[in-house]
């Protein structure tokens, strides 16, 4: 038994948030190197394997994959790293490094190519330079009989943009740990987009550092949880002392489609600096019924109404990926798995 995700600021033990307890099969041979690569002919790639491969997930491994990604120029085209799973699992330290004043777009995807189990731990670190801009995605598309972690810790220079999608949607077991350190005039934004369906564990832990004065830092995350899937949420906006005029947001948003799903939220703001403005809500329930009323009165049937409501919430972050390509991918999945 694991004890992994363990929130910044504890709650009450009777909560059972603070962390999460599973058990999990850890295979050997993680450092293998299946990546198909696009667009990467005007960035620096580097692979190596690294021993002691640790992330704030909690999880010790003895080897990984590592991978040295440095952009020193703009690049247009989305860069986009894919790997396809067989009967092989991956560890992979992924380090991304952006010199001042660039704009790019990555995309990483997973997928299973089989329905042998598959376990994957990503660890991204991103550090963003100056006036950069940069947008990172990350897509889980693995089969359901998969274990998936992911976490990435990001450093944000002053008057950077860093725009994080997390597309979380395949596996069994899926935890994700996700932190942002966040300049002065920079601006910091995760998207997330779950799904649970049989008897999945979903486990997020959210925290975002505004430590620069007129920074922002925003978290919005749409999931819908089926059948006997259980999710934890914990969304931290941190106000660290300095901050002044900085703004934080979060916002959750869970559709149960079943009265056997469990879904448990803790959204935190810690604040060390007056003047900041914080925001946070939190939404988990069943299809409100005026909607489903109205749409179902057009002809359409329920089942379709209820995914036309889920999936306008998802809409407005697939969108945001940028890739006509792989957002019809997205869409494709989930609109086979709701």
């Amino acid at each position: 038994m694991y004890i992994l995700n363990e929130i910044p600021v504890k709650t009450t033990n009777n909560f059972n948030i603070n962390n999460i307890k599973v058990d999990l099969d850890i295979p050997t041979n993680l450092d293998n190197n299946k990546f198909i690569t696009k667009n990467v002919d005007d960035i620096s790639v580097t692979y190596s394997k690294i021993t002691n491969f640790k992330t704030n997930i909690g999880l010790d491994l003895e080897s990984a994959l590592n991978i040295d990604i440095n952009i020193e120029k703009s690049v247009l085209e989305p860069i986009e790293f894919t790997y396809i799973f067989d009967d092989d699992n991956l560890a992979d330290n992924i380090n991304i490094n952006c010199s001042e004043g660039v704009s790019a777009n990555l995309i990483f995807k997973y997928a299973s190519n089989t329905d042998n189990k598959n376990f994957h731990h990503l660890k991204q670190v991103i550090n963003l330079d100056n006036n950069s801009n940069v947008t990172i995605s990350v897509i889980n598309l693995l089969n359901k009989n998969s274990v998936s972690l992911i976490a990435s810790e990001s450093n944000v220079s002053d008057y950077a943009v860093l725009n994080q999608y997390l597309f979380d949607i395949g596996g069994n077991i899926k935890i994700d740990n996700y932190e942002s350190k966040t300049g002065k005039y920079a601006e910091s934004y995760l998207k997330n987009i779950y799904l649970g369906n049989s008897n999945d564990i979903i486990d997020m832990n959210y925290h975002y550092l505004n430590i620069g004065n007129n920074s922002i830092t925003n978290i919005e995350s749409q999931g819908v949880l089926n059948d006997k899937a259980s999710k934890n949420f914990r969304g931290t906006i941190d106000f660290i002392s300095g901050c002044s005029k900085s703004v934080g947001k979060e916002n959750e948003n869970c559709v149960l489609l079943s009265d056997s799903c469990k879904s448990r939220s803790v959204p935190l703001l810690l604040c060390g600096e007056e003047d900041v403005e914080g925001a946070h809500s939190v939404s988990s329930g069943k299809i409100d019924s005026d909607k489903l009323f109205y749409i179902t009165s057009r002809g359409i049937s329920e089942d379709n109404a209820k995914k036309m409501i889920i999936m306008s919430n998802f809409n407005k972050i697939i969108d945001g990926i940028n890739n006509e390509d792989i957002s019809q991918e997205i869409l494709s999945i989930l609109d086979k798995n709701i």
